[in-house]
């Protein structure tokens, strides 16, 4: 078969260049990072740019050490805000305080909300619930969507930056009771004061705004699944085990084994495979994934978009090089049809010269890392990760249903992925719960028998009783770090022994 296949038109949607001719990115005298004077809205008009601008930004800021982890934003046990009606003004949450309750225990966040940059000496251990180490996968899913597969391995963290973060504890959306509070609020608004909204009355977190979605892999993981080695290509040992080529960002964590295993818990050093992110540069939020060159099937289904990073081998004279192509293979049937190959590797493509100088200018070219245990800003490894994809609309201008989704953290639904529409549905109900629980999923299946996931414009029925403008769910700008919100500590429930601390 000669010419484009269907799966080549069916990409051509998928593969339209994000970004304006005029876009660019530079490091300037200052050490920012800077588009053209002419681009006066860099999100929208350059989301590939932006988001790589923010990947960088978020290193330079060390994410990894000083921003606010999920776990420690919504407490486990959270007390009540200070000067809430009710609050125990010697146990509860005081926003502008350094020694909240129980700041010094091994796990800091379990009562307040707990950012990490204001406790620079402090060691907190990072352990992760929401992974799973589980030796031995024996089913075509390796072949179909080994994205799949690593998700299952993987240990997920969130890191929230300090504007996120002081948002949520100021404006007491840290707990259940916090939130059915807010939703009180929104369902007064609506049903009092209508046609006008009051102000702080629904929740907009501020510009600025930066979440960081990581997945991380534990090293007896990757090796079994080749994806690193002991030994270099002549034969001498790694330590820690490496991938010479394209070596990853490592740090030591805990992450969970397996509900069966008697040690649940595995510590050890674990390597980062993919990244989500979001910025509230646009109402909508600007989002984009990040993954390791070497992800299996990294570009499956719906390939990899990038405007400005790396350029695609491309097609004919006169293309674009953004798109990386799924690769495809014939069915061989009778009657054939080309199909998706899956589970192939793909190449790292050819830098563009912007990104190899902000590369060089920022510092990322240590080949040896001093501390592999904590991730480091000049780290090359750093250059061993490739843009998927950005994404600042629900529907294209011709009516084309946009798609986001990392390999890793959707994989089995990465065809039917929207970042931009899951995370509108983070939503809370009169109780402070979540609304829509099935978070992005709709009831149909896909292929291969998961769930698919939701994608298009939002539904006003998510949110309001049809014909009404009551609320069913309060939207949480985005935000699903709300499921872990728990509900206040009862004042019989709080430990005699813990005081609240002044700053």
């Amino acid at each position: 078969m000669t010419g484009p296949t269907h799966i080549d038109a069916a990409m051509f949607f998928q593969s339209s260049p994000r970004d304006a001719a005029v876009c660019d990115l530079a490091v300037a005298e200052d050490g920012s990072l800077r588009v053209p004077d002419a681009v006066t809205n860099p999100a929208s008009s350059c989301p590939d740019a932006s988001s790589w601008k923010a990947f960088f930004s978020a290193i330079q800021s060390e994410f990894w050490k000083k921003w606010s982890i999920d776990e420690h934003t919504w407490p486990a046990k959270p007390l009540a805000l200070c000067g809430a009606q009710g609050a125990d003004p010697k146990a509860c949450c005081d926003p502008d305080s350094l020694t909240n309750p129980g700041y010094d225990n091994a796990n800091p966040g379990i009562y307040c909300p707990f950012y990490r940059g204001d406790h620079p000496d402090f060691k907190v251990t990072l352990v992760s619930a929401r992974g799973a180490f589980r030796p031995g996968h024996g089913t075509f899913i390796n072949l179909a969507d080994p994205g799949r597969v690593l998700r299952q391995e993987t240990a997920e963290i969130v890191y929230r930056n300090r504007p996120l973060f002081e948002y949520f504890f100021a404006n007491d959306l840290y707990s259940q009771d916090g939130l059915a509070r807010a939703f009180s609020r929104a369902q007064d608004t609506a049903q009092k004061a209508a046609p006008h909204h009051r102000i702080g009355d629904t929740i907009h977190v501020p510009i600025g705004s930066v979440a960081v979605k990581t997945d991380w892999v534990h090293k007896d993981a990757m090796l079994r699944m080749g994806l690193i080695s002991e030994t270099d290509p002549s034969g001498k040992p790694l330590d820690p085990p490496q991938n010479v080529d394209a070596p990853y960002i490592t740090m030591n964590l805990t992450s969970d084994v397996a509900d069966d295993d008697p040690e649940r818990f595995k510590p050890g050093l674990h390597y980062l495979i993919s990244m989500t992110v979001s910025t509230k540069d646009l109402p909508q939020w600007l989002w984009f994934a990040v993954e390791h060159v070497n992800n299996p099937g990294r570009c499956d289904y719906i390939g990899c978009n990038d405007s400005f990073g790396y350029r695609s081998a491309g097609s004919e004279k006169g293309t674009y090089r953004n798109f990386v192509e799924p690769h495809q293979i014939p069915d061989n049937l009778d009657h054939g049809f080309t199909v998706f190959e899956t589970g192939k590797p793909y190449k790292g493509g050819e830098v563009s010269p912007s990104l190899a100088a902000i590369y060089d200018r920022l510092g990322m070219v240590d080949s040896v890392d001093a501390d592999p245990g904590t991730p480091s800003v000049t780290d090359r490894a750093w250059r061993s990760y490739r843009l998927k994809g950005s994404q600042t609309q629900f529907v294209t201008t011709e009516g084309y249903r946009t798609l986001l989704g990392n390999s890793v953290t959707e994989g089995g639904f990465v065809n039917s992925s929207s970042c931009i529409t899951c995370h509108s549905q983070a939503s809370v109900a009169s109780d402070g719960k979540p609304a829509i629980p099935n978070r992005g999923f709709a009831v149909e299946l896909n292929m291969l028998g998961y769930p698919r996931s939701t994608l298009g414009a939002p539904e006003l029925g998510w949110f309001h009783v049809p014909g009404s403008n009551t609320y069913r769910g309060v939207q949480a700008d985005f935000t699903w770090g709300i499921i872990l919100a728990q509900p206040e500590l009862k004042p019989d429930e709080v430990p005699a022994d813990l005081k609240y601390r002044s700053r």
